[in-house]
């Protein structure tokens, strides 16, 4: 009976527990209902606060895309927040990305957290503006915005409590801006990351240095590397030119990028470049775009001078010539920053971030490279320390002054003369050489000195003359007609060498010219000039040299040099135009005229020379190389005898090789 009784007690326990719930439930005072006015009233705030909140998101998207993904000091008032370098473009501070080596894109979750925080910012300042009844009050200590970033859009939700009336509003306010704020900086990320690994935009530059545009002397307005193969050949690139040459070939690096396609192997094209992905990835909706900041300008402080007077008389056959070829190197150490722009498909706005880009020289054979941010500052270059002032004054052989002369010393630059001449530049102290260049219609004019000499100096900057050489040929009689069979180079020799030909330089040689096939190579030549205007003769004193070759001479004679030099003269080319004659013997009638003396190859000479031979040698024997009857014209041209017979006849005639008209 215990445990019945127990059972039952338990049961009647439980359910007067039951009755007890049921009683509270039925007489539990319900919630007061929102009255109708206050749940209108309510509506309208929320509809006012989406407004004002979404408001304030499209303002903060804009203003981070126009600044690279960052808040700006107006926002963020005195909150603690760091602003990164920036540069300017359009008119607004722009972030660096990416720096040389260094990958310095913000995360994504940052730049999640940088909206959330712009947007409590202005929803909390537009909260005032908001047009409400007294009884609205918002708890802005507990306002919390929490944003999920799309390719296509942003999601948000606000969290502000809020009454009306004392009653509370429904926690949180959710709301969507369509915007491709996710995607543009996603590819800015990518970006940054590319350009930070395999340094596109530094090997992009570099080749638009090394094939940049001739400048109007037709050498490259930027010199990187090359030949010069023109006797006194110069070229010079004052510094702002030069700063204005760079800046174009970099320029066209930037504007003719190619994004997401390979880049073209058509040689025939234009220089171009290509960025098929960024970090593994291609966004083909988007087109970026590459600027250089505002106003900014390349500067450098010393000037290109590249000048070719080193002359080798080499042996070219079929002549032997002046062999005026140089190879240079010229190299640049370069430090700029260019902004990659990319529109918002969805708004219309654009991202702006900043890469800075680094080619240096590596001081060595080696060809310029990117350089890398984290390298120690560079001690001060040699253009740092100008501490001699100097006034110098350029003037032209007659004494006029020259305006728009380069002026360069111990090879930093000085300036250009102004319309009386001058230039007042502070220099190196010491010794150095002055350099002073107008253009090709002048001489570059050089000159070891120093500092303190060049204070008060004039220094006369010649014109180059134009000289015109007329090529003549004198015959036995020593009657003079113009040249049509000679081949001719005169060669000078003085402080700049130069060797000029009266071969047409229109006429073709498609034959290499070689010792073995000289005949062949002479055929190809189809012009031979009588006169030709030259500007590589500065005024001065010149060793002059003629050497002589006949077509027909060396057509009989295959795979021989049958060349003939006449004796040197010396030449005194004036600062104004002049004329020169280059006298050469009439080496064909000559040849007539010898063998009725010497007789044919193979023959015994007669052992008379024609009378009118002028100074043919008594012994006609000696003329020939008895062991080599059978090539007598080699033998005899190259051995000298007959050389000397030519440079016998112009003296015979009162002539010199060269003399002046």
């Amino acid at each position: 009976m215990r445990t019945g009784q127990v059972e039952i007690i338990i049961v009647a326990g439980i359910v007067v527990l039951a009755i007890i719930a049921i009683l509270s439930t039925v007489f539990q005072t319900p919630p007061s209902p929102v009255p109708s006015s206050v749940a209108q009233a309510q509506k309208a705030v929320k509809e006012s606060l989406l407004s004002a909140a979404t408001a304030s998101a499209n303002d903060i998207i804009e203003t981070m895309e126009l600044h690279g993904g960052y808040l700006t000091d107006q926002i963020l008032a005195d909150q603690a927040f760091t602003i990164p370098e920036a540069t300017l473009f359009l008119g607004v501070g722009v972030p660096y990305w990416q720096q040389c080596e260094n990958d310095l894109a913000p995360t994504e979750a940052q730049v999640e957290g940088w909206l959330e925080r712009g947007v409590e910012l202005t929803i909390a300042d537009s909260l005032g503006s908001l047009a409400v009844d007294e009884d609205v009050a918002f708890d802005t200590t507990q306002l919390v915005v929490d944003a999920t970033i799309f390719d296509d859009k942003i999601d948000f939700q606000v969290a502000l409590p809020t009454t009306v009336g004392g009653y509370a509003m429904p926690q949180p306010y959710t709301f969507t801006v369509p915007t491709g704020f996710g995607r543009v900086t996603r590819f800015a990320r990518d970006f940054a990351a590319e350009a930070s690994t395999t340094r596109f935009l530094e090997n992009h530059a570099l080749a638009a240095l090394y094939f940049s545009e001739a400048a109007a002397d037709g050498e490259p307005a930027v010199p990187t590397s090359g030949f010069l193969l023109e006797c006194g050949k110069t070229i010079f690139r004052s510094p702002a030119f030069l700063a204005t040459a760079v800046k174009e070939a970099i320029a066209h690096s930037l504007s003719s990028t190619a994004w997401w396609q390979p880049k073209s192997t058509d040689k025939g094209e234009p220089l171009s470049f290509a960025v098929p992905t960024v970090s593994g990835t291609a966004y083909p909706d988007l087109a970026p775009g590459l600027y250089f900041p505002d106003d900014f300008a390349f500067s450098f402080s010393s000037p290109v001078m590249i000048k070719n007077n080193e002359v080798d008389f080499a042996l070219i056959p079929p002549f032997q010539v002046p062999n005026c070829e140089i190879s240079y190197v010229q190299k640049y150490n370069l430090l700029f920053p260019v902004v990659v722009s990319v529109k918002d498909q969805v708004t219309g706005h654009r991202l702006n971030v900043a890469s800075l880009v680094s080619i240096v020289d590596p001081g060595n054979d080696q060809s310029m490279e990117p350089g890398t941010c984290g390298a120690p500052v560079a001690a001060p270059g040699p253009c740092d320390d100008l501490a001699c002032l100097a006034t110098i004054k350029i003037v032209d052989s007659l004494g006029l002054p020259v305006q728009g002369a380069s002026v360069s010393f111990g090879g930093c630059f000085a300036g250009e003369s102004n319309d009386q001449g001058l230039v007042v530049a502070d220099l190196l102290c010491g010794s150095g050489e002055v350099a002073v260049y107008k253009s090709a219609a002048y001489e570059f004019l050089t000159a070891a000195t120093d500092a303190a000499s060049l204070d008060g100096a004039t220094l006369t900057l010649d014109q180059k003359p134009t000289v015109t050489l007329h090529f003549v040929q004198v015959g036995p009689t020593c009657a003079a007609s113009p040249v049509d069979m000679e081949f001719v180079f005169a060669t000078f020799a003085g402080d700049q060498d130069a060797a000029i030909s009266n071969i047409d330089p229109a006429a073709s040689q498609d034959v290499e010219c070689t010792e073995a096939n000289a005949a062949d190579c002479l055929g190809n030549v189809t012009g031979i000039l009588s006169s030709v205007d030259t500007t590589i003769l500065p005024s001065g004193t010149y060793s002059a040299e003629v050497i002589v070759a006949n077509p027909a001479l060396v057509a009989a004679n295959p795979g021989k040099l049958p060349t003939i030099v006449l004796s040197s003269t010396t030449v005194l080319v004036p600062p104004q135009d002049a004329e020169l004659t280059v006298h050469v013997p009439d080496s064909d009638q000559l040849l007539q005229k010898a063998l009725l003396c010497i007789g044919g190859p193979g023959d015994e000479p007669t052992g008379q020379c024609a009378p009118d031979f002028v100074a043919c040698t008594t012994d006609c024997a000696t003329l020939v190389n008895e062991s080599v009857r059978s090539n007598w014209v080699v033998s005899t041209l190259a051995g000298g005898a007959y050389g000397q017979t030519f440079a016998s006849l112009l003296t015979t005639c009162g002539l010199q090789a060269v003399e002046v008209a």
